[in-house]
């Protein structure tokens, strides 16, 4: 995949549809993994784990090609977005968040930002909780980002749960200041 996907950069960098196209290979390269993933699922291969992985990786790839070597287009932040999840489903999950991070810092109107929010806050409560981030560094951070999807999703059911933390978090902080 990834020499046609040079050839492509090569050939056609400059062409505006370039980017379409290596998105459509990372999203084939991904639809493949999910497919290998779903067959050892069921029985029907006994282990597909590393042809999984090399397929997620070769998506990653594809979406970084997008990510690093084109010109900003409405495909960047889907690059950004989807090379995250595949970051995340390798086990690479500070990659993950940095990516998902991107897309809500630079297009906050993404389609999918609720979710990428929601995944983010869920990344930093796991640190705090298996103590590889204090309470004093990582609740500032799930504070925004809660308070992101609040304000940004309120009609969201997920959002509830934001406001449920929030809450909580504002009674222990009102408590701690008498």
């Amino acid at each position: 995949m990834n020499k046609i996907i040079d050839e492509i950069l090569a050939d056609y960098a400059d062409n505006p549809d370039s980017a379409d196209a290596i998105y459509g290979i990372g999203d084939f390269c991904r639809y493949m993994a999910m497919a290998e993933h779903a067959k050892e699922a069921s029985g029907e291969h006994a282990k597909t784990g590393e042809k999984v992985k090399n397929y997620y990786a070769q998506a990653c790839s594809a979406w970084e090609h997008i990510i690093n070597d084109l010109p900003e287009s409405e495909i960047t932040p889907k690059a950004y977005h989807f090379a995250g999840e595949c970051h995340g489903i390798l086990g690479q999950t500070d990659k993950m968040v940095t990516y998902y991070q991107k897309v809500l810092d630079t297009w906050p109107d993404y389609s999918a930002s609720n979710h990428l929010q929601m995944t983010t806050v869920g990344y930093y409560e796991n640190l705090k909780r298996n103590g590889q981030m204090s309470v004093l560094q990582a609740d500032p951070i799930i504070k925004r980002g809660y308070e992101n999807l609040a304000n940004n999703y309120p009609d969201w059911p997920p959002s509830k749960r934001a406001n449920v933390w929030l809450d909580a978090y504002n009674k222990r902080e009102k408590g701690a200041q008498q």
